[in-house]
């Protein structure tokens, strides 16, 4: 990882208890179909932060979320509702 890189590790997860590890153009490249994309970035990192809040897909209030300084408990349901409450 480079100082501005953000990008701590990441993995396309099998679904059975494996994983390949990917860089950014891995990370880049990756479709649904491919598996389970798990990424994990340091918020302070430039690029880390661009890719989370331009290309990831991650709703907005999401990324805003993560990208806070100052972590603590919250619930924002979204459209597509509120995993294990219902």
């Amino acid at each position: 990882m480079s100082d501005d890189d953000g990008l701590v590790c990441a993995f396309v997860l099998d679904g059975e208890g494996g994983g390949k590890p990917v860089r950014w153009p891995g990370i880049k490249a990756w479709r649904p179909e491919d598996g389970t994309l798990w990424v994990h970035l340091d918020r302070s990192g430039a690029v880390g932060h661009r890719w989370l809040c331009t290309d990831s897909g991650v709703d907005p209030v999401i990324c805003q979320a993560l990208l806070e300084p100052t972590v603590r408990p919250r619930l924002v349901p979204l459209d597509g509702g509120v995993p294990g409450v219902g």
